[in-house]
């Protein structure tokens, strides 16, 4: 549901190698940003850092081609001159579900985004927000005071087999899993199986073939260079993963690699504003 399109304001140093920054504005609750890039030459693979920033704090964080890979994981539309930051899940099966997450920046005083650009020629960028009303007291929504994050933790395996993360983030109170991408070093998936177990206990357990099986029934789009689980495949948002409380001790990912690499983890998560 969108009530607004509004152009944001105008970038900042869009050069061809350097961060070009915006200060966006606050009140309404921000559902997308869509990004057009133009230029002599200025792809998605020439953006190497995109951060979203409230209050300071990074809530998104991921490279232009990994965006882009995770974008078309979720059925976003993929164009080479335009590149989306989806804060909502836009075909949640319920109106509740779509706005899980949406920014509302009725209460923030700095909303910041910077793009990292590196190798482009004579770029230029632009940015439109999809926007709602604020949230914040909504009570038919009840989803004020948290948002959808897209954090990005670089690992690194030094063989192959199997490759143990012990301790997933979940911040100081928890948060609510809603996928984790893993993207091997220059875009290549190296992930034959993963496991996921919440204090000892196995709670998902697939190997990359039934896993890209399972998520095309649900009409998500398997990405070559990409391994994602999706708790939330059916669209359903109260399936998302919750360790919020004490009762969560540990929460671990267990890969089995077909070669030795580093990878980057992102975690997309609807969390507190400070968690993460």
């Amino acid at each position: 549901m969108t009530k607004y399109v509004q152009k944001c304001n105008p970038f900042s140093n869009v050069t061809a190698n350097g961060v070009a920054t915006v200060s966006l504005q606050t009140g309404p609750t921000y559902k997308r940003i869509i990004m057009a890039l133009g230029g002599t030459t200025f792809l998605k693979s020439n953006i190497v850092d995109i951060k979203v920033k409230i209050q300071g704090k990074t809530i998104i964080q991921a490279s232009g081609s990994d965006l882009d890979t995770i974008n078309k994981f979720k059925g976003i539309f993929d164009d080479p001159g335009f590149l989306t930051i989806d804060f909502s899940e836009i075909r949640a099966r319920t109106i509740n579900g779509e706005m899980l997450g949406a920014l509302d920046t009725s209460r923030i005083s700095s909303f910041t985004l910077e793009i990292k650009i590196a190798g482009a020629t004579a770029p230029t960028l632009d940015a439109w927000a999809e926007l709602d009303d604020p949230q914040a007291g909504s009570a038919d929504r009840g989803v004020e005071f948290i948002v959808h994050k897209l954090l990005q933790y670089p690992v690194s395996a030094a063989t192959s087999g199997l490759f143990n993360i012990d301790s997933l983030p979940k911040g100081d109170t928890g948060t609510l899993f809603k996928r984790i991408h893993i993207i091997g070093q220059g875009g290549a998936n190296i992930v034959t199986d993963s496991t996921v177990k919440m204090n000892g206990l196995v709670i998902h357990e697939t190997s990359d073939k039934l896993n890209r099986f399972r998520q095309q029934e649900y009409r998500r789009v398997p990405q070559a260079a990409m391994h994602t689980i999706d708790w939330v495949l059916d669209g359903n948002q109260s399936n998302m993963l919750d360790t919020r409380g004490n009762s969560v001790r540990n929460l671990q990912l267990l890969l089995n690699l077909s070669a030795a690499g580093q990878m980057y983890v992102y975690v997309e998560a609807i969390d507190a504003i400070g968690n993460l």
